[in-house]
């Protein structure tokens, strides 16, 4: 599970087929502005080289991905670049809605931080500092989502963006996408552990891990359809990339196949598998030196991959194109 990541052509093919599916989409799409807004699964930590490291932004995002279904760029005077890592319900409510009365599209995605889901990650899988210990934090971690000051918050910020929209102008809020493949055996003895070599990512962990994500996104569904936006399925998309997957005849595949960050992700087999990224930024990229690189490489971990953020992008368009048809 710790071989150094690498983009197969398999996983390469299915990118470009769903880069091309998309395209045919919005081929005809008109030029719009757009706010995205949200923490750092919305920023891309990880996904690409840097655009706004203080907000931890990235080029292959999906919201500058989704920009350039609508022939916007990072530039672009109407494409509104709010997302920034940490972000909170309330921290986006105070701090990132300056744009949204100008947008034709507005898109959402928050709440992992404010349910502790990195914390969970160290205490359950990495193990990079004492914690309460697994169980300790899935409860506390349960708790936070089932909370209602969680429900209360999420409500006043969908309720309050909806109300802000210019007639016509559409929010579209995502949930996260799970982490694991909970069904198969081939990580029942597998460990990301970083200290604790036998704490084995078995199905009862992984269907743990599973459990608070399909709760909190069944939270947030529930809030943006009671609150007048649109709630988008990205847990769907990731099926078949999720950790512990196995191939067509029951063997285990690599984390390489994944659409999440793992610790031992190789940044320079995906830019240049990808094509995405100039040999100017690749040089910018490799000249980030350590402990801000270390740093990136920790807290990017369980954040989608360039081809998540491309699946991801492509849900909210197809879901954006289906009533602009």
């Amino acid at each position: 599970m710790h071989a150094a990541f690498r983009l197969s052509l398999l996983a390469l093919s299915n990118l470009q087929i769903c880069t091309s599916a998309a395209a045919s989409l919005h081929e005809n799409s008109p030029t719009i502005s757009y706010t995205p807004l949200g923490d750092s699964y919305a920023s891309g930590n990880g996904a690409g080289v840097p655009i706004d490291p203080l907000c931890g932004r990235y080029n292959l995002a999906y919201p500058v991905l989704l920009a350039q279904y609508f022939s916007l760029t990072p530039v672009s005077e109407t494409f509104y670049n709010e997302a920034c890592g940490g972000a909170a319900t309330w921290s986006v409510q105070a701090q990132q809605l300056g744009h949204i009365d100008d947008s034709d599209l507005v898109t959402l995605t928050v709440g992992g931080n404010e349910v502790e889901f990195f914390v969970t990650l160290n205490d359950c899988v990495y193990h990079w500092w004492e914690g309460l210990g697994c169980e300790a934090q899935l409860e506390r971690t349960r708790r936070a989502i089932e909370s209602t000051a969680l429900i209360d918050n999420y409500s006043n910020l969908v309720r309050e963006t909806v109300e802000r929209l210019k007639p016509g102008a559409r929010l579209f809020v995502t949930g996260y996408a799970t982490f694991f493949n909970e069904e198969t055996s081939g990580c029942d003895d597998e460990t990301f552990s970083v200290k604790e070599p036998y704490q084995y990512l078995t199905r009862e962990l992984r269907r743990d891990l599973n459990d608070v994500v399909r709760v909190l996104n069944a939270i947030i569904k529930g809030v943006t359809s009671a609150s007048g936006a649109e709630y988008v399925d990205i847990d769907t998309p990731y099926r078949d990339h999720r950790f512990c997957e196995e191939d067509a005849s029951g063997s285990e595949t690599s984390d390489k196949e994944s659409w999440f960050y793992n610790l031992d992700t190789a940044d320079s087999q995906i830019y240049g598998a990808l094509g995405t990224v100039s040999q100017q930024q690749q040089e910018t990229l490799h000249s980030i030196g350590h402990p801000l690189k270390d740093f990136e490489k920790f807290t990017r971990v369980f954040h989608p991959t360039p081809e998540g953020h491309e699946a991801i992008a492509d849900a909210i368009f197809r879901q954006w194109a289906g009533k602009h048809k």
